[in-house]
């Protein structure tokens, strides 16, 4: 074996041990599946290559290669967590002053919001422990309960966000269209408890048994634990991120963009008759409120695409 010089090993199965190697003095090329194995390269007396697919996200040393991300994720987890923790905590003392249907929708949207910090956290606090040797632990992370959850967290989060992005758009439409109806206070209680069916059921849908699901490993194909729809490389179940993450959030954000624009017509037209400076002040402050719910519909969905 001290005379091998190329070495090609086609299994993803394999886990990257230090030393696997050790005794290939001569090896020149080695060529593998998993980026993980060229961390545990031998010492060759040559000028050894090692080839493997490119991970975009992880390294051999960090479960998050870019240096400026390392940084940034804890203070992306802590305005996640801490922000929307004061937001649900405020939102008692404004109960009384807004309608009951828009209070039960923006609670939820923080408790959707909530659960994206818990997810930075668990990545973030992972990449620290792992810091200086994640190569040799990418395969039992990415396969791990704790990786699954986490993927499971984001989506949920992700998608339930949007969902009652779009609620919240849904109900302004319907109180400015209908400004005096009354609705009953249980009856919307439904739509929150289906959009948090809905985003639970497509986050737990690729992890059923084998014979209920198409996908295999869906969470364990990314560092990160969620599935890239836009990878350079076509994993299983790439289909079915792309339906998620694009086009289901796509049609999302196109509903919010035009109940924006609905509110800010329906407000337009109401007050094309009066020319008063409170009214003027109400459709500028309306139209900044449309703008920023907008912005924000925009990196949510860019936020899909960079992933």
């Amino acid at each position: 074996m001290e005379h091998l010089e190329d070495l090609f090993i086609q299994s993803k199965s394999i886990l990257s041990v230090n030393g696997m190697f050790w005794g290939l003095f001569n090896l020149k090329f080695l060529k593998v599946d998993e980026f993980s194995i060229c961390c545990a390269t031998p010492r060759s007396r040559n000028d050894l290559q090692c080839f493997a697919p490119i991970n975009e996200i992880a390294s051999c040393e960090h479960l998050i290669s870019a240096p400026v991300l390392n940084v940034v994720i804890w203070y992306i987890a802590f305005l996640a967590t801490i922000g929307n923790m004061i937001a649900m905590i405020c939102s008692i003392s404004t109960f009384r002053t807004s309608s009951f249907t828009y209070f039960i929708f923006s609670r939820n949207l923080s408790v959707a919001d909530f659960l994206m910090g818990v997810y930075l956290y668990i990545i973030a606090i992972t990449n620290l422990i792992y810091t200086g040797r994640y190569g040799f632990v990418d395969y039992s992370w990415r396969h791990s309960f704790l990786c699954t959850f986490a993927g499971i967290l984001a989506t949920v989060s992700s998608e339930a966000s949007a969902l009652f992005v779009l609620m919240i758009t849904i109900d302004r439409v319907m109180a400015i269209k209908n400004p005096f109806s009354q609705r009953n206070r249980a009856w919307m209680l439904g739509p929150s408890a289906l959009a948090w069916a809905i985003a639970i059921s497509l986050s737990v849908f690729p992890i059923l048994p084998s014979e209920l699901s198409m996908f295999e490993d869906f969470y364990a194909q990314s560092p990160v634990c969620i599935s890239l729809p836009l990878s350079v490389y076509r994993q299983l179940g790439w289909q079915y991120s792309m339906v998620i993450f694009i086009g289901l959030s796509f049609l999302i954000f196109l509903g919010i963009i035009f109940g924006q624009f609905r509110i800010l017509y329906e407000v337009l037209k109401s007050g094309s008759k009066s020319q008063a400076s409170n009214v003027r002040r109400r459709e500028v402050t309306l139209a900044k409120t449309v703008v920023a719910v907008l912005w924000w519909s925009l990196i949510s969905y860019a936020r899909y695409l960079l992933e």
